[in-house]
């Protein structure tokens, strides 16, 4: 149980790891953490796997722990990943190698990027960096546009749902979610 709650307030640490693409697109996204990241990254890996015939669970789980390693090594930009080096494979055994439940041989498979469900959640974890563009390019961060102009022949994708999604996100309007819901006044609900 003490290795478990180690890693419970190791996992907790995620919400002040900050994600450094601010320092080239420019922004002060202060609530855009590894934390965020990662659980949006876990929902678009559900989805993707249902689409691209993968087992979405492990998928999901895959994206809860895929940035797990940054506690210790923190984010590295594109920038930075041409001078820093990161050995992810001993940060993840040093994590988990005593904690039972599969959380281990869990996120070597994501690194290994063999199998469907570690290639539908690497694409999950670049669409989740597309749509977070998106989000930028809706506050005027003309960086962001050039990011994704760039993106899919940068990053290509594994899965053809992924490159289907990318494109689609490119062309939505990041305040779809709550436009068809939206309402002046509140509603009243009866008591009876």
């Amino acid at each position: 149980m003490d290795n478990m709650l180690k890693l419970l307030f190791e996992v907790g640490s995620l919400k002040r790891v900050t994600r450094t693409h601010c320092q080239t697109l420019h922004t002060s996204d202060w609530v855009d953490n590894i934390a965020t990241h990662s659980f949006r990254v876990a929902f678009i890996a559900y989805y993707l796997a249902v689409l691209e015939g993968a087992n979405p669970m492990i998928c999901m789980c895959m994206g809860v722990v895929h940035d797990l390693t940054e506690t210790r090594c923190g984010d590295q930009n594109w920038v930075h990943k041409r001078y820093v080096a990161v050995n992810e494979e001993q940060i993840v055994i040093d994590q988990l190698s005593d904690l039972s439940g599969g959380l281990l041989e869990l996120a070597q498979e994501y690194h290994a990027r063999e199998s469907l469900e570690s290639k539908v959640t690497k694409d999950a974890d670049r669409l989740e960096q597309a749509m977070l563009l998106r989000e930028y390019q809706l506050h005027g961060v003309s960086e962001a546009t050039l990011w994704l102009e760039n993106f899919e022949e940068n990053n290509p994708f594994d899965t053809g749902y992924g490159v289907v999604l990318f494109r689609k996100i490119k062309e939505t309007d990041p305040n779809v979610w709550w436009k068809d819901i939206w309402q002046r006044e509140r509603i009243e609900f009866s008591k009876d």
